[in-house]
């Protein structure tokens, strides 16, 4: 997917198409110009790639930043354009209709009235608000530097301005739009807010503090929302219990704000663990990931009452950055990055039951763990995290000439154990129920 001078950037956006194929979009540097281009890139189910395209304009950077699929099977791209000269005057966004072929339709270039602010790595996105009509929004920087301004921009698939907005001063995290014509998003600079706009004229219908509906929270500036049905809505962040414990969360909640439900248990593993995105597939199961230190990722699949149905443990290259989660038709997952050793897009598909089968493109046999050990090498002090579906085991250690020398039982998710009596040197590692080995390796302890 890659030239020899040309640096992806990551996806910005998938979506899986009626052939279960699956459309990607994102930008990419050209070569040493310091100026960058839109791709679109079509996957094989299993992540194969079979086109890519790509869009540019001279003398400007252009970054796509979303995607969807129009009634007529056509694809609409939305990229923000960054000139190289006069930013403040030339505030652009780049709408491309392209066809199942990713050949070129039509192209809108559409002037944001924004010639007081600056595009400055602007974050834009956009949701399909009906056949006709597309919502568009994100954040600019303002003349001078240190301010931030979200906006929203009502445009037609065929680029017209119909309108526009400048709403506070800090940006959108995500955005939907329910049946009922309201936009509901939340904003990372604001952290536990979630506002409602009026989809007609974009006037503020509700402003709800997180804090008041649960008594805590999401503070990540990345929460997600995906509406689970008409009347509801998941939310994925990071939150605060009453011990000032950081934990990732799920939470479900009605349009009316009423809390239904809510799970602090997923995807909390390792030290700074940072949360990749949520999807919900359409058995509204809901697809969450997350990756953490020691290059380990992790995936769980929760039904709508957020029962964990299963979560698994994955080993990635350090070097991989994680940027989208699609739930696909099939009750898997695909996950989508960026490798920076690379300068490449990576792309995990995983079946219903998440097992990878293929990376990027190709079968696999790498197997996901239920259980975790790290940090390896380690000193003073090891973890032993266990997925939730995982009952009480046992850990046991043996040296190189096969004696036992620990042994212990794990009771509870996350156990850590002291190794200072341990002499240096490597160990095999065994993690087994009263049935079976669940995992077992080699670990070093320095």
């Amino acid at each position: 997917m890659i030239g020899e001078e040309e640096y992806y950037e990551g996806p910005s956006e998938v979506l899986q198409n009626n052939e279960n194929e699956y459309i990607i979009t994102g930008s990419r540097s050209k070569g040493t110009t310091g100026l960058s281009e839109s791709y679109i890139i079509k996957l094989s189910e299993q992540g194969e790639v079979l086109q890519e395209k790509m869009t540019s304009v001279p003398d400007s950077s252009l970054a796509s930043h979303n995607i969807i699929q129009l009634e007529n099977n056509n694809y609409l791209i939305l990229s923000s354009l960054i000139p190289e000269e006069n930013r403040f005057e030339n505030n652009y966004i780049v709408l491309t209709e392209v066809d199942e072929n990713l050949n070129t339709i039509n192209e809108h270039k559409i002037k944001l009235p924004i010639d007081t602010m600056q595009i400055l790595n602007m974050e834009i996105e956009m949701k399909l608000a009906n056949e006709n009509e597309i919502i568009c929004y994100g954040t600019c920087a303002v003349e001078g530097g240190g301010v931030f301004r979200e906006f929203i921009y009502k445009i037609s698939t065929s680029g017209d301005s119909l309108l526009y907005k400048t709403l506070a001063e800090h940006g959108i995290g995500d955005l939907e739009i329910n049946k009922s014509e309201k936009i509901y998003y939340t904003g990372p600079q604001t952290f536990d807010d979630i506002t409602v706009l009026n989809y007609s004229d974009f006037s503020h219908d509700t402003l709800v503090n997180i804090f008041d509906v649960m008594g805590n929270g999401f503070l990540n500036p990345n929460v997600n929302i995906e509406f689970l049905t008409d009347s509801s809505f998941a939310l994925y962040g990071k939150y605060i219990d009453y011990g000032n414990n950081y934990l990732h969360a799920i939470a479900i909640l009605d349009t009316n704000f009423n809390l239904l439900n809510i799970n602090t248990e997923i995807n909390n593993y390792g030290q700074g663990p940072q949360l990749v995105s949520l999807d919900i597939n359409s058995n509204k199961e809901i697809i969450t990931a997350s990756e953490g230190l020691y290059s380990i990722f992790f995936i769980t699949k929760t039904d709508s009452e957020l029962n964990v149905i299963w979560e698994y443990f994955y080993d990635t290259a350090p070097t991989v950055v994680w940027f989208i989660t699609l739930a696909t038709n099939d009750g898997g997952c695909m996950v989508l990055g960026r490798d920076d050793y690379t300068h490449d897009i990576r792309v995990i598909k995983t079946d219903p039951n998440g097992n990878i089968t293929h990376i990027n493109g190709e079968p696999s046999e790498q197997k996901a763990k239920e259980v975790i050990l790290y940090p390896n090498p380690a000193t003073t002090e090891l973890t032993i995290q266990k997925a939730v579906q995982v009952g009480n085991c046992n850990v046991e250690f043996y040296n190189m000439e096969g004696k036992k020398v620990f042994y212990k039982e794990l009771t509870s998710n996350t156990t850590k154990i002291d190794i200072s009596s341990l002499q240096k040197g490597s160990y095999i590692y065994k993690i087994t129920d009263s049935k079976k080995v669940i995992e077992s390796g080699k670990w070093i302890k320095q």
